[in-house]
């Protein structure tokens, strides 16, 4: 395996576990993994070989790419700009993947901010659900530079069998949201008329 890039993933919950488990068992990556108080997941994938670390600029230390997969735009950045933050520990010719459906805004200043020391980003919102994570079978809206992307695709197609190129940086977050948004007005829509 010590020719596979090195990945970390940083939250391993119910997208997140299924898409880093693929990663280490379809990919054969090393993986780090930053642990969490849901215990079960943590613990399924270190006894599958993951490494755990405790904070993510350890993550960030371990890894060549690091993803993410947080609840919102909120905890990218706290795990990214927090203390022990991610980006304490970027070095050049990292990269960052963010798996979370968060705000493009953050992502194009996180972008900015990895560009700033080297490092890159692409953000890769999913979607499905935990079934298809396991399965191996998400999909992903993809954005961020064409060379980047191009590096990181084997990985994803790990844990994806649906990869949307949507454009350049924040691309990729930006269409996951048009998705859900009219996902959501369709069901208002329906639910109007069986009102």
């Amino acid at each position: 395996m010590s020719d596979k890039p090195r990945i970390g993933y940083i939250g391993v919950g119910l997208m997140g576990h299924g898409a880093a488990r693929n990663i280490l068992e379809r990919g054969r990556h090393p993986l780090t993994i930053m642990g969490h108080r849901n215990r079960a997941p943590v613990d399924d994938l270190v006894g599958r070989g993951a490494i755990e670390a405790a904070t993510p600029a350890a993550v960030a230390a371990a890894s060549d790419v690091v993803f993410l997969c947080l609840p919102s735009a909120v905890e990218v950045e706290a795990t990214v700009y927090g203390v022990d933050g991610l980006l304490d520990a970027v070095r050049p010719g990292m990269v960052l993947v963010d798996s979370t459906t968060s705000d493009p805004t953050t992502t194009l200043k996180v972008g900015a901010d990895l560009a700033a020391r080297g490092a890159a980003m692409v953000d890769a919102a999913l979607g499905r659900s935990p079934k298809e994570a396991e399965a191996g079978t998400l999909s992903t809206y993809v954005g961020g530079e064409p060379e980047t992307i191009a590096r990181v695709r084997p990985i994803l197609e790990t844990f994806a069998d649906t990869i949307v190129v949507c454009g350049g940086p924040a691309a990729g977050v930006t269409c996951k949201l048009v998705n859900n948004s009219i996902s959501v007005g369709m069901c208002a829509v329906i639910a109007e008329g069986f009102a």
